[in-house]
């Protein structure tokens, strides 16, 4: 699996598995902090659903 580290217009901190934001944030929102961290269990999600 490849890992790309991409810098971008996305809140602090995103995780993208397949340009999807695995908290599932809407791709238009703009570079700032976020409140919803992404979680293990929505990660390992993301990676099982790809």
């Amino acid at each position: 699996m490849a890992i790309e580290d991409k810098e971008g217009e996305y809140p602090s901190s995103t995780i993208l598995v397949n340009a999807v934001d695995v908290m599932g944030a809407p791709t238009f929102m703009a570079a700032g902090c976020r409140l919803d961290v992404p979680t293990k269990h929505r990660l390992l999600v993301a990676l099982r659903n790809t």
